[in-house]
């Protein structure tokens, strides 16, 4: 039986057979012929078959190997590419970024695609209210032992430390302390993620563009305007200081928008605190008692003449003028229109035809100016009636009406209580009389008399209370701290 063997690479068919030990193959002899062997060739024919077989396991394990990597990257080049899938949340802004570029900014919540890392980058940007506050830069140093007290309870040391106090120089070379809260949002997203690296860089750039603003601010005011001001006023410090810090902000495109900025305290150094604050007190205590002169002004006007008081004050003012410079011209023109205004009737203003309306104080005074002015009239009416009929009497019958007028005299005089009437009896020729003051009469002069000055005395007293409602108090009062 003859077996095919396998050319050994050992062996070249042009060398001797040393195995076998037989000759060596004659010249032009094929290698591919059957050669004998001795037991060791014969050992090689058995193990030929298991070579192959091993060398075929061989190649199925390493194609499966190779089908199982092939699988793994495509799991791994899903996995990779759809990570580039992320949720932007609400509140927040995405920036998608290729190879480092923007590619597209300002992207809505919802799933968004954008190129995994290193390729690509989809940076999402928080787009609420974010806040700092500058409790530190511009504020006495506060010991962690004094941080829960309020500012009157904290140490009023004479002298500032400038490596731990802070402090603002306004423009009179005066210091001050002040302490502010920012809040602010981040409004291009592009350029914020270009620019600005979140967390404790980006609280640095706000804190720094706004103590810049605040010390620009504090340059341009003096520092009594700066604490009598209002945080509200649209110049104030607060909001030249924003102006100048979102200036600064801008200049870097640093996509950040101060929404405001707000003056949380504000004070003098602690030294002389108290005495700006009395000073501080009195220049309140003086606006309001303006502000309720003031008012009580335009009550007593209203209260005067209504509607019609402002036309008179001006009117009257203009004729004090006139009758001052001696024109009496104007002084009577303008008399003219104040009676005019007095009366309701209509007067021209500034080319306008107008009808004031006269009331309170001044319409009833007019009123009972008429009122007299009518019954005066008609009571002097009566008694040149009276003296014509007394004439028309007295020419036909003389005697009569001077026995009628004395006795009327007489009778008039008798009333008064001062007069003691005395009844003497009838024919009583001699009578003589010791005249001693009555005291029931005394009193009750005297009674009349203090009810006549106490009137007096009562009108005297509200005149001058009127008076005193106009008087200003000057010099500077300070009021007790209760």
């Amino acid at each position: 039986m003859s077996h095919r063997t396998r050319s050994n690479p050992l062996l070249s068919p042009d060398e001797p057979n040393l195995i076998g030990g037989g000759a060596p193959a004659p010249a032009g002899a094929r290698g591919g012929k059957s050669v004998a062997l001795t037991s060791a060739g014969a050992q090689a024919r058995e193990e030929g078959p298991s070579l192959d077989a091993a060398n075929q396991s061989l190649a199925d394990a390493l194609k499966l190997i190779f089908s199982i990597l092939n699988i793994a990257l495509v799991v791994i080049a899903v996995f990779y590419i759809l990570s580039g899938f992320q949720q932007i949340k609400e509140g927040e802004s995405g920036v998608r970024l290729v190879f480092g570029k923007v590619d597209a900014q300002d992207l809505e919540p919802g799933f968004r695609f954008s190129f995994p890392y290193p390729i690509g980058q989809l940076q999402k940007v928080s787009t609420g209210n974010q806040s700092v506050e500058l409790n530190k830069e511009f504020w006495p140093y506060v010991a962690d032992s004094d941080a829960n007290k309020t500012v009157d309870q904290l140490p009023r040391n004479p002298q500032l430390n400038p490596e731990r106090d802070g402090s603002l120089i306004t423009a009179d070379l005066n210091l001050a302390h002040t302490q502010w809260k920012v809040e602010y949002v981040r409004r291009n997203s592009a350029k914020y993620a270009q620019n600005v690296l979140p967390g404790e860089n980006e609280l640095n750039i706000v804190r720094a563009a706004v103590s810049r603003g605040v010390v620009h601010a504090m340059a341009m005011i003096d520092l009594d305007s700066f604490i009598a001001q209002p945080d509200a006023d649209t110049g104030s410090v607060a909001s030249q200081a924003r102006q100048v810090a979102q200036r600064s902000l801008d200049a870097i495109e640093s996509g950040i928008s101060i929404e405001r900025l707000t003056l949380r305290q504000k004070m003098p150094p602690l030294a002389v605190r108290s005495k700006f604050e009395e000073v501080f007190s009195a220049g309140q205590n003086a606006a309001q008692r303006r502000e309720q002169a003031a008012q009580y002004a335009q009550n007593k006007l209203n209260a005067t003449a209504g509607t019609a008081a402002e036309l008179l004050k001006v009117e009257i003012d203009a004729y004090e003028k006139a009758i001052e410079t001696s024109d009496s011209k104007d002084a009577e023109a303008r008399l003219t229109r104040i009676d005019a205004i007095l009366e309701g009737k209509e007067i021209e203003i500034d080319g306008k035809k107008v009808t004031p309306v006269v009331s309170g104080e001044v319409a009833r005074l007019l009123a009972d100016a008429d009122q007299y002015r009518g019954t005066v009239v008609n009571q002097r009416q009566r008694e040149l009636a009276r003296v014509i009929a007394k004439n028309e009497q007295f020419k036909s019958n003389p005697l009569v009406t001077v026995h009628n007028e004395w006795a009327n005299g007489l009778s008039t005089f008798l009333a008064r209580e001062n007069v003691l009437k005395l009844y003497l009896p009838q024919n009583t020729a001699t009578l003589s009389i010791s005249v001693i003051p009555d005291p029931d009469v005394l009193r009750d002069l005297a009674r009349l008399k203090n009810v006549a000055e106490g009137a007096k005395g009562e009108e005297q007293r509200k005149k001058e209370i009127d008076q005193k409602r106009f008087d200003t108090p000057t010099g500077l009062q300070v009021t007790p701290k209760s």
